[in-house]
């Protein structure tokens, strides 16, 4: 597969993804770096479930969740990868955080990219929506 410059998982642009097949999965892998989701690795069926395929409510886009995942807790090690074996659990343990709680998260990652107190973080809505696990940039929270 030839390399990719839009993300499998948020389609968002500037991606940087080889993608290719596991001898020990059998399975299309993606295996590289989004600048909305950061470190990815997962096989294509488990990003295609995520994002409704093989779902009774087509519709069910539950990308937005993969893209926080990633984006949160990465892949720590080049032996994990998710999967349709493991996708389900994963998003289903990721935290349910309260407006407050997003609130929170963002107000963190703000100063945590800033280089000091008082001057502009480099957040940017369109690119950091999952650090708060909004569905897209346009969430009211982050206006």
């Amino acid at each position: 597969m030839p390399e990719s410059r839009t993300c499998p998982i948020c389609g968002g642009p500037n991606a940087d993804f080889a993608g290719g097949r596991s001898d020990r999965h059998r399975e299309l892998i993606w295996d590289g770096t989004c600048p909305r989701c950061g470190k990815v690795r997962a096989t294509d069926e488990a990003i295609a479930r995520v994002n409704g395929a093989g779902h009774s409510i087509p519709s069910q886009d539950r990308s937005y969740l993969l893209s926080a995942f990633f984006r949160h807790f990465g892949t720590g090690s080049a032996d994990q990868l998710v999967t349709t074996s493991n996708v389900e659990a994963l998003l289903r343990d990721l935290p349910a955080y309260t407006p407050m709680e997003k609130r929170d998260l963002l107000l963190q990652y703000a100063a945590a990219t800033s280089i000091k107190v008082g001057a502009e973080s480099d957040y940017r809505a369109d690119r950091d929506y999952p650090i708060v696990f909004a569905r897209d940039h346009e969430s009211r929270l982050l206006r």
